[in-house]
Parts: C-alpha cells; sequence; structure tokens
C-alpha cells in the first residue's frame, strides 16, 4: 500500500477505493476529497448524560457489552456489521444503536421485536428534513439524525406499501418530500425513540453503556491500519470524518477502551478479538476516545414497542 492508514488526507486514490471507504472516509468528488461527505460535525446543548442521571452507576471498574442483545434477538452468533454503499454513516450508526436499545428492551422488559431499522428512512431524515439539505449524496450530523426518529419515528425492514425496505439499498433513501408519503409517516410514529442525552467524553459514555444506553459517535479521527493488534485496539492516525456506535466498555482490562462498531461489513477489520466482538468492530484506548468525540449522543429509552402477549 502506498499509506499505511486510512482515513480523509492519509490514504491514496487507488487504495482508497479498494477499502470500501468512499462512503465516509472523505469521499471523492471526481479526484478530490469532499470533507464532509459521510459524517457532518454538529452540536448541541443537551445535558450529558450524567447530568440527566445523576444517581445511576458510572460503570468504574466494570465490563459491560450490548452486542449480546441483538444477537439473542436476531439469534445470531456473532453481531454482523452494516454493510453501507452510500455516504450514510451517519443512519448506519444510529440505526445501529436504535436496534441494540430495541432488542435490550425486547430481553428485559419482554417487549416486542418489531424487527431491524430501515436506515434510508433515518439518512433522509437526517440530511433532508431536520438539516434541510437538498438531495441525497452526501452526509448528516448526528443529532440531526436522532432528533428526526424521535420526532418521526423509524421505520423497519419490511415491505411497505410504498416501498419496500426489506434489503438496504442506498437510493431508497430519496424520498424528496414527506407529505408524498403519510402512510409511511403514520407508521414511523408508532415507533420513537424516546431520552437523548449528550456525551463529551469516556466517563460519560462509560455511565451511559453502564446504563444500557447505546451511543452514536461523530468524530474526524483515522486509524494507523485496519488490522487490530493483540489486545484488539487499533491506533490513531491521521482523518476520517465518519460516524461509529460505541457498543460496550471494559474498565477492568489492563487497557482500558471502548468496543466501537463500524458499518463497512465485518471483513474491514483484521487481528484479535477480546468478549466475543464482532468481527466489524474494535477497541480504542480512553485517551483515544476521547479525541475521536466532536459530538456523540446517548439513547436511553425506546417508544412504541408493544408488550408481548404470552396467551
Amino acid at each position: 500500500m502506498e499509506s499505511s492508514s486510512f482515513g480523509l488526507g492519509t490514504m491514496k486514490r487507488r487504495d482508497f477505493l479498494k477499502t470500501g471507504c468512499i462512503a465516509c472516509a472523505g469521499g471523492l468528488t471526481g479526484h478530490t476529497f469532499e470533507k464532509y461527505f459521510g459524517y457532518i460535525p454538529g452540536k448541541s446543548n443537551l445535558p450529558t448524560f450524567q447530568e440527566t442521571f445523576p444517581d445511576v452507576p458510572d460503570g468504574k471498574g466494570e465490563v459491560v457489552l450490548l452486542h449480546p442483545y441483538l444477537e439473542r434477538v436476531l439469534s445470531v452468533p456473532s453481531l454482523p456489521a452494516h454493510k453501507q454503499d452510500g455516504p450514510d454513516c451517519v443512519s448506519q450508526a444510529t440505526s445501529m444503536a436504535t436496534d441494540v436499545m430495541a432488542a435490550i428492551q425486547v430481553c428485559l422488559r419482554q417487549q416486542r421485536w418489531n424487527g431491524k431499522l430501515a436506515t434510508e428512512w433515518i439518512h433522509f431524515g437526517g440530511r433532508c428534513v431536520m438539516g434541510k439539505q437538498r438531495g441525497i449524496n452526501g452526509g448528516a450530523r448526528i443529532i440531526e439524525a436522532c432528533n428526526f426518529i424521535k420526532e418521526y419515528g423509524v421505520l423497519f425492514r419490511k415491505k411497505y406499501r410504498n416501498i419496500n425496505f426489506t434489503h438496504y439499498n442506498f437510493q431508497n433513501s430519496n424520498f424528496r418530500n414527506l407529505n408524498n408519503y403519510p402512510n409511511l409517516v403514520d407508521q414511523a410514529k408508532k415507533h420513537k425513540t424516546g431520552t437523548i442525552t449528550q456525551v463529551k467524553n469516556w466517563e460519560d459514555a462509560r455511565a451511559a453503556l453502564r446504563n444500557l444506553a447505546p451511543v452514536v459517535l461523530g468524530g474526524m479521527l483515522g486509524f494507523e491500519n485496519r488490522t487490530r493488534d493483540k489486545d484488539g485496539f487499533l491506533r490513531p492516525r491521521g482523518e476520517w470524518s465518519h460516524a461509529w456506535m460505541l457498543l460496550g466498555f471494559d474498565d477492568r482490562y489492563q487497557r482500558k477502551g471502548a468496543l466501537v462498531m463500524n458499518s463497512f461489513g465485518d471483513n474491514f477489520f483484521y487481528g484479535p478479538r477480546r468478549h466475543n466482538q464482532p468481527k466489524g468492530s474494535m477497541w480504542v484506548d480512553v485517551e483515544v476516545l476521547n479525541s475521536m468525540i466532536i459530538e456523540a449522543y446517548a439513547l436511553s429509552d425506546y417508544v412504541g414497542t408493544k408488550k408481548r402477549k404470552l396467551y
């Protein structure tokens, strides 16, 4: 390879295309990089997770993993990573976090599993409805994606009257105008996300994950290569405008860190894994996580799931 790192400004065009990073690692317009092609940095004045829930355990000295909840609901031995093919890393990370949140409620509160979310709905809503951007071919802000599913709700991987979301297709994000889809709007509003809190650092992230609130994170930090070291970690290098999802943390191991899920499939990362982590994930050190966070949000509850009827 001409460069050993991946991320904006650190990878040559040939290797960039080989890795499939065209969607979020800067994107290509002709032969030039568009800096915020996938994740557009945003901000909010929401209270942090720890400010909102001051009396809950902070997770210090613990290990918490959220992927087993979704694996149990999906009946899979290891959680598969999403495999995006558009500039929609924000919707991929946000939908994965919401799927995990719903699975936790299914497992612990005996609520009904409605299926995995349609990422296309979230990309259009975050980018075009809340973000007021024209067209689907560009990135989104995480706070706007989260606000969209809180206000408008979510749709699932199933066939609706106007559109078939059974299989992921980035082009299905192109709704143009939600007023043309009143039936989809009515369906989505039955399943809204609830509390959204801000995560500013490792302590906030650890507390949120300890209390079973998955975290969506946006940052500009790239990494040296795609091979995990002996502990499952990647080293930072360069820039990468990208959205991720936090699946857990380990504050007990000799090397403390957070488990980060990507959206470029199971074969994007290689190397050792711990805690049966998904193939598409990596560990990052505490200081790396703090450097990654431009904005991050914890999703604490999911409105609209129904109690399971046992009889």
